[in-house]
């Protein structure tokens, strides 16, 4: 599925289920719209949190360039896995929480849903690489095609294909399940990674184990950037979201009131 206007699908997600009465910045789903591919940031972009005044919790509003953007950290409480976000968003669409108090009237259809997970940049991307042993020169694949990512010669310092290959947290062996994406590939007897099923609320995806005996070196670091096709207002039973309707109606976005 492609990103487009079509709102994201209200299941429950690797966060939880959305509240009444709460606000959240959606990118929705169509099958006309551009592949999730598209919106990667590859290679991630290390971001310094202070800086730019972001915390674990809730988001920040960040004007880059004269237009203001939802800088928002992923938890890898609820997301250890980057791929497991990015997966998310491939069957939901993107559904993220904003507070009441933000300045709602500073977002336009420019503004854009900028992601960061602090396991997004890989410093000792070269361990996985070697990892990957007689399959790296013929099997490797970029998610974006970057020419020099997909180099037989010299693996890059950091793809975000590597994302598919350090999940863990509830994986399990691909070969019990039969949930089985166009991705995943036999790699040789060469190769120390192990094909793992992962499961999400909702839905199973296919990816691949951390090799043995790495010790990943992580950074915070942008992943994705998504544009924000509306926001959504969870109505509550007693009519308390009329008030976080009238703040998100100070954006120059479609707002939605919707059940969950």
């Amino acid at each position: 599925m492609g990103i487009s206007t079509v709102r994201s699908a209200a299941r429950s997600r690797g966060c939880g289920t959305r509240k009444q009465g709460a606000i959240y910045a959606e990118c929705g789903l169509s099958i006309w719209g551009r592949p999730i591919e598209h919106f990667l940031v590859d290679p991630p972009r290390v971001s310094d949190a202070g800086a730019l005044g972001l915390s674990s919790i809730g988001v920040k509003l960040v004007e880059v360039n004269g237009v203001w953007h939802i800088f928002d950290i992923v938890g890898s409480e609820h997301y250890p896995n980057v791929a497991d976000f990015i997966e998310e968003v491939r069957v939901l669409g993107a559904s993220r929480r904003l507070a009441r108090t933000l300045d709602f009237s500073k977002l336009t259809s420019d503004s854009k849903l900028v992601l960061l997970h602090r396991r997004a940049q890989i410093d000792n991307a070269g361990e996985y690489f070697d990892a990957m042993g007689a399959w790296m020169p013929t099997g490797w694949h970029c998610p974006k095609h970057v020419p020099e990512h997909e180099s037989v010669r010299l693996p890059p310092i950091m793809c975000a294909g590597l994302w598919w290959v350090d999940v863990e947290a509830g994986a399990i062996p691909a070969h019990i399940t039969r949930h089985i994406t166009p991705s995943m590939c036999r790699m040789p007897d060469e190769s120390r990674l192990t094909a793992v099923a992962r499961q999400m609320p909702g839905f199973i995806y296919n990816a691949w184990a951390r090799p043995d005996g790495i010790h990943p070196q992580y950074r915070l670091a942008i992943f994705m950037v998504l544009p924000i096709t509306n926001l959504a207002v969870i109505r509550a039973s007693d009519g308390s979201h009329a008030e976080a309707q009238r703040s998100a109606e100070q954006a120059r976005l479609p707002v939605e009131v919707c059940d969950d």
